[in-house]
């Protein structure tokens, strides 16, 4: 599924049930990151750089590129054949770096408020 904007990324992933909230975190905070590096980055890079395990970098990006949001290339390297990814140039154009970087700070704080919440919920209930 490709979505044309980044707000129907965000109402899509928030509404639906199909992955967690820890997931929606690492994926924004995967897309936070391939912004700021404005490149082609590799998983182990983006691990480096924000302190997330290698599986749920790569579990993130594998849905970033699902929704079409990520484009991903593989290249020969010293160690065999590495992958790059980074932010595809029709999700940034028309809304501008700032902008996007805006909305995913929302939905990444939106994300962590609904975890607690449901989290608290479920104590009180336990």
């Amino acid at each position: 599924m490709n979505y044309t904007t980044f707000s129907e990324y965000c109402a899509e992933t928030r509404d639906s049930d199909a992955c967690c909230h820890k997931i929606r975190i690492y994926m924004a905070l995967a897309l936070y990151t391939l912004i700021h590096h404005g490149g082609w980055v590799s998983a182990k890079q983006l691990c480096k750089e924000t302190r997330i395990p290698y599986s749920y970098i790569a579990m993130a990006l594998r849905k970033l590129q699902r929704y079409g949001l990520v484009e991903r290339v593989y290249v020969p390297g010293v160690h065999g054949i590495a992958s790059l990814w980074r932010v595809r140039d029709d999700i940034l154009n028309g809304y501008g770096k700032k902008n996007v970087l805006d909305a995913l700070m929302k939905h990444i704080k939106m994300c962590i408020e609904y975890s607690v919440a449901g989290a608290m919920q479920f104590s009180e209930t336990a």
